[in-house]
């Protein structure tokens, strides 16, 4: 007996990106694009509370320990209708959702769209406020996100229909 293949999240080209006045001045961009089996009828903001605040609590508490306190983003309360795990909810549409966190060393911005009926993209961009610093900060963090980023695409998505 087979398993059904769980569809992967991959990386996209920052070629391959439209230019967008949110990309403009970033000291860092990466995307991961994600295609589920069946369509989701949940928006993009639902699919990144499920994708930040849905994972299991040792994960969750990871996630913002990192943000809060290598990243250094001032985050809000994590029961706020305005934030997802504590990022600010800058617009939330039934086709995007774009957050944003800021700190003294950096401002960060997580754009979850649908392309087309059912790919969703997810576009970090970082704007380096002390880029000395944060570049090196960065660059410890970046592998972690560029592995869990993905990861928390799918696990989410698993249960967008």
């Amino acid at each position: 007996m087979t398993t059904p293949e769980r569809p992967q999240a991959v990386r996209v080209p920052i070629e391959a990106l439209e230019s967008a006045s949110d990309l403009t001045g970033a000291n860092y961009i990466d995307a991961f694009e994600l295609t589920p089996s069946t369509p989701g009828h949940r928006t993009p903001e639902q699919i990144a509370r499920a994708a930040l605040e849905g994972t299991p609590i040792l994960v969750r508490n990871g996630i913002r320990l990192i943000h809060r306190h290598v990243l250094r983003f001032d985050l809000h309360p994590t029961e706020s209708t305005d934030h997802v795990l504590g990022w600010r909810v800058l617009k939330s549409t039934e086709q995007e959702v774009l957050l944003r966190a800021e700190g003294p060393l950096m401002e960060g911005r997580l754009l979850l769209n649908r392309r087309g009926s059912r790919t969703l993209r997810l576009v970090t961009s970082l704007r380096f406020r002390r880029p000395g610093l944060s570049r090196s900060i960065w660059t410890l963090v970046g592998p972690i996100h560029r592995l869990a980023a993905p990861r928390l695409m799918e696990r989410a998505a698993r249960g967008v229909a």
